[in-house]
């Protein structure tokens, strides 16, 4: 039998503050667009085309995939999502794990969480919009299955855990994984025993989904 094979396309999107929302959100669209139009060039199956991204890409992962349902419904198969930026609205308060984590010990800080969303909104634009924070999408059953993975001592792990039960509740939560001891971001230090094992787990989890 012939190898069954993926194959991953990095999005290059425009970032803030030079290039506000929602730039960088109509590039991701305007990718999987492309894909779906020129499946055949790169020998892909357009019914499994799925995102993934990590933070703010997880940010942008989901909200593509909002959008891209309301253009063409089971536009996308799976969602991927690492520790993402759901919600820029609420106060830090909102979630103890800001205030545990986010005191710049562990990286990421309160701090960096609100310039971020500064820097990537116009003045007259609102975090409240649901295609800035996607945790306030009433109603999620229209999205593809979805796995989260989070970081247990990253601030933004409590939005995480309220987003995946959004996703239950609506029936499309695939998997939720969290490595307890770890930090936000440390998807990408290689070197981490840990890293590795987050690693094999989507790379596993992608084999089980799309092949």
């Amino acid at each position: 039998m012939p190898a069954i094979r993926s194959r991953f396309f990095s999005v290059e999107y425009s970032l803030a503050p030079e290039h506000k929302f929602p730039c960088a959100l109509q590039q991701v669209i305007a990718v999987v667009d492309w894909l779906q139009e020129n499946h055949q060039q790169f020998e892909l199956d357009p019914t499994k085309v799925s995102l993934m991204g990590d933070s703010a890409g997880g940010n942008l992962a989901l909200v593509a995939a909002h959008n891209l349902h309301q253009q063409q419904p089971n536009t996308l198969s799976n969602l991927y999502l690492v520790y993402p930026v759901v919600d820029s609205f609420s106060p830090h308060e909102t979630y103890p794990s800001r205030m545990q984590y986010g005191d710049g010990n562990l990286l990421l800080t309160k701090e960096a969480i609100k310039d971020t969303c500064n820097w990537y909104l116009a003045p007259e634009q609102s975090a409240a919009d649901v295609n800035v924070s996607p945790l306030f999408i009433e109603d999620m059953a229209h999205l593809p299955a979805t796995s989260v993975l989070l970081a247990g001592c990253d601030p933004l792990y409590d939005e995480g855990i309220l987003l995946a039960k959004k996703l239950k509740q609506a029936g499309v939560l695939n998997t939720l994984t969290c490595f307890e001891n770890t930090i936000h971001a440390f998807f990408s230090f290689a070197v981490l025993d840990v890293c590795k094992l987050a690693r094999s787990n989507i790379a596993n989890q992608l084999k089980h989904d799309l092949t």
